[in-house]
């Protein structure tokens, strides 16, 4: 399970130096609304809205759209207020969580959303509030990090983990596989009509700046289980070792980001 307290306290606490260091974010939003069509006047939820980098985009792009939504984090919705919908009047975020969406019924003609269905406990109840906020015809458009994203950290940290510790951790981010994903769509109700696996493979200078990258955007393990002191400098040195030994190429590591990209209809 994922601790909400967690992902609101650290997303909160990135908010105003999100978008510096949330270059993968920009890309995959830019080609998730790439993929969306929009032909007439809409309302348009955006889900984990964050910054507001692409309802901002979307209030450039396109007229006569409204576009609603918010973030779980309240840091994050305070700076959309204070730095993107005072500049646009059709931008109207509000706190709120995925999970128990405060829209009503029926009231929607387009939901968005940009990597946030990663951090959500209850993938199947948050994807029925699409589906009971979403209009008779209406569609979505989600990106989302799946099963191989940031395997490689994963892989090395196990296996630093299993030396020093004898065991194996329970406490590592597991991103949900693509076939599941879609299966709890299916089961929500929602229809998928085009799915794209996309993998973003990005270098680092060391594991340091990896998971500092990682730090600056707010995405930690939230889980329950994690325990304090999970990265003891023995381990943490070990995990350097590995990762340079097994995901490195031309003095710089690598890591994976899977992203599933789906659209669809209710």
């Amino acid at each position: 399970m994922l601790d909400k307290s967690k992902i609101k306290a650290s997303f909160s606490r990135k908010a105003a130096l999100y978008d510096k260091a949330a270059e993968l974010q920009r890309k995959v939003g830019c080609k998730l609304i790439d993929g969306i069509s929009i032909k007439k006047s809409v309302n348009i939820l955006d889900i984990g809205m964050g910054t507001g980098f692409l309802a901002k985009k979307l209030a450039c792009q396109f007229k006569d759209i409204q576009i609603f939504g918010g973030d779980i984090a309240h840091g994050m919705n305070k700076y959309v207020v204070e730095n993107t919908a005072r500049q646009f009047n059709c931008i109207y975020p509000v706190t709120m969580d995925a999970e128990f969406l405060c829209y009503k019924d029926k009231s929607v003609d387009l939901v968005i959303s940009n990597l946030a269905y990663q951090w959500i406990d209850n993938l199947q109840r948050a994807l029925l509030e699409i589906k009971r906020v979403l209009k008779p015809a209406g569609k979505f458009g989600l990106s989302i990090f799946t099963e191989n994203t940031l395997y490689e950290l994963r892989d090395c940290f196990t296996k630093a983990y299993k030396e020093y510790k004898q065991d194996k951790p329970v406490y590592t981010h597991d991103f949900v596989k693509k076939d599941a994903i879609i299966d709890i769509l299916q089961t929500a109700g929602l229809t998928p009509d085009k799915v794209d696996l996309y993998p973003y493979i990005i270098e680092y200078k060391g594991i340091q700046n990896l998971l500092r990258a990682l730090k600056q955007i707010g995405a930690l393990n939230a889980s329950i289980d994690r325990p304090l002191g999970m990265f003891s400098p023995k381990i943490f040195r070990r995990l350097d070792a590995l990762y340079k030994q097994e995901y490195a190429q031309n003095g710089r590591i690598l890591a994976t980001y899977e992203v599933l990209f789906v659209y669809g209809r209710k």
